[in-house]
């Protein structure tokens, strides 16, 4: 967060994959006070190989079919979203994640597999 947009009450908050990395940028700025995490995961750490395999498969079945993120996504964030979400603050998460290039989403999704951010919470 950039001392432009700091107050003196600062949040992260953290959906999906960004509750991934919102306990880290917390850790790493001194100006936040608040930590949100929604609709995260505890990590991979304690799944199975076979769950982390299914995990994979599910998410990246339509990529490997020649879907883009573009396609792909789009209904997958509506999905994430509560009914009749509208409004800037919707329109810039479309914006942001349809932007994406297909191979940095699916890298993306690799790298959930792959990251234990048990340390993380822990140090919240």
């Amino acid at each position: 967060m950039g001392r432009a947009e700091a107050s003196a009450q600062n949040s992260v908050l953290g959906h999906s994959m960004g509750a991934l990395i919102a306990p880290r940028v917390a850790d790493a700025l001194d100006n936040v006070s608040g930590v949100i995490l929604s609709a995260g995961s505890m990590g991979f750490p304690n799944r199975t190989p076979e769950d982390q395999k299914v995990f994979l498969e599910e998410r990246l079945a339509p990529l490997e079919q020649g879907m883009s993120v573009q396609d792909y996504a789009r209904p997958l964030i509506t999905h994430m979203m509560g009914p009749g979400a509208a409004g800037p603050l919707v329109d810039r998460v479309f914006e942001v994640v349809l932007s994406m290039k297909t191979e940095t989403f699916r890298t993306s999704i690799i790298a959930l597999t792959r990251y234990n951010r048990i340390p993380s919470l822990q140090a919240l």
